[in-house]
């Protein structure tokens, strides 16, 4: 029974912190800005097969090792006998575009490769990042995406020429990836994506 209170007692401080960090309002009742952070893995589990999967890449794109980063999303479990369920998949799109808060993520490092991770508090907040929080991630990611270059683009009336960034190389890695289950007896099972 003390135990059970134990948890009680943490999972409402836990509850509190976030509604105090997250849902915080302002004066004028206007919801209060996040911050983008670099968080620390401690799923040692996670990173291992992490790790599997960017050396995996690298292998199969030897480009993967200097551009593109990693995304983690964690995925909903339905099965009793399954801890924690996560979709592992590599991608290459900028963050140039500072209106779409719902593309920033929190963020770790694995074997110096960017690991962005997804998902969890979307579902509890709209989430809104300041736009110094936003710029200051641009520059963290930067050195994993591929470099701008200008091109010339002729214009609507063909006469003028106008110069337009452009990344060349990059992708939307929409399909692929694997998923990691890890069971309650400690076995983990790794299985292609066939969600994503």
């Amino acid at each position: 029974m003390k135990k059970l209170h134990k948890k009680v007692v943490y999972l409402f401080a836990f509850f509190l912190q976030l509604n105090l960090a997250v849902f915080g309002q302002n004066p004028n009742g206007a919801t209060s800005q996040l911050q983008i952070q670099r968080v620390d893995l401690k799923d040692s589990i996670l990173i291992q097969e992490i790790k599997k999967f960017i050396q995996s890449e690298i292998v199969k794109e030897k480009g993967f090792k200097v551009v593109g980063y990693i995304t983690i999303s964690k995925i909903r479990n339905s099965a009793n006998d399954i801890i924690k369920r996560y979709h592992i998949n590599k991608n290459y799109v900028n963050f140039d575009e500072l209106k779409n808060d719902s593309q920033f993520p929190f963020y770790s490092y694995v074997d110096s490769k960017i690991i962005l991770l997804k998902g969890e508090i979307e579902s509890f907040v709209d989430k809104k990042f300041s736009n110094r929080s936003k710029k200051h991630f641009q520059r963290i990611i930067e050195p994993f995406l591929y470099k701008v270059k200008l091109m010339q683009a002729p214009s609507i009336d063909g006469k003028s020429k106008k110069k337009t960034p452009h990344r060349e190389g990059e992708r939307i890695q929409l399909h692929g990836g694997i998923d990691v289950s890890i069971f309650i007896n400690g076995r983990v099972e790794v299985m292609p994506s066939k969600f994503y």
